[in-house]
C-alpha cells in the first residue's frame, strides 16, 4: 500500500467488492498517528468515528461494537480523551488490517494485480541499471495528504 498506483488499483478491486471502508478507515488511522495537534487529532477521530464506527454510518467498518464500547466511544470523544481513543482506535485498525488483508489475497490473484506486479518489477530493475534510488515514500505522502485535505476540509495543495 505504500504505491499509489497499487493503492489506487487495490482500492478500486475493493470498491467493486463494496469494502473500501477498511482502506479508508487506515488510511485516516495513519494519519490520526502523524497529525501533531491535540484539535486536529480530535477532529479526524470524531470524522472517523461518524464515518465508519456510529450506527447507521455509510462506511460502516465491518467490526463488532457492544453497546457498552459505543457509549464509552461517545464518552471519550465528548470528553477529547485522546490516549482512550487512540487505544480504541487502534485496536479498530488491526480488524481493518485484517479485513484489507483478506481483500488483497483475492486481489493478488486478478489479471491487474499481476500485470502491475510485473511492470513495477521492471520499473524496479530499470532503476536499479540506471542507478536510481525510486522509493515508494513520495506516493504514500501523497496519499495521506489528499486524505488529510479531505477530513481537515483544508484545500489540497498541488
Amino acid at each position: 500500500m505504500n504505491n499509489e498506483e497499487g493503492y489506487k488499483l487495490l482500492y478500486h478491486f475493493a470498491s467493486a467488492e463494496w469494502s473500501t471502508e477498511n482502506l479508508q478507515f487506515h488510511y485516516d488511522y495513519l494519519l490520526f498517528c502523524h497529525v501533531e495537534k491535540p484539535q486536529q487529532k480530535l477532529r479526524i477521530l470524531q470524522f472517523m468515528f461518524d464515518n465508519y464506527l456510529a450506527p447507521n454510518c455509510l462506511m460502516q467498518l465491518n467490526v463488532s461494537i457492544s453497546p457498552q464500547l459505543l457509549t464509552t466511544l461517545e464518552a471519550a470523544l465528548k470528553s477529547n480523551e485522546i490516549e482512550k481513543l487512540n487505544q480504541i482506535f487502534e485496536d479498530f485498525d488491526k480488524q481493518a488490517i485484517v479485513n484489507i488483508s483478506d481483500t488483497f489475497s483475492r486481489f493478488s490473484h486478478t489479471k491487474q494485480y499481476i500485470q502491475w506486479k510485473e511492470q513495477e518489477s521492471a520499473k524496479k530493475d530499470a532503476y536499479e541499471k540506471l542507478g536510481w534510488n525510486q522509493t515508494a515514500a513520495q506516493s504514500k505522502r501523497n496519499v495521506k495528504e489528499a486524505r488529510k485535505s479531505v477530513i481537515l476540509n483544508k484545500p489540497l495543495q498541488v
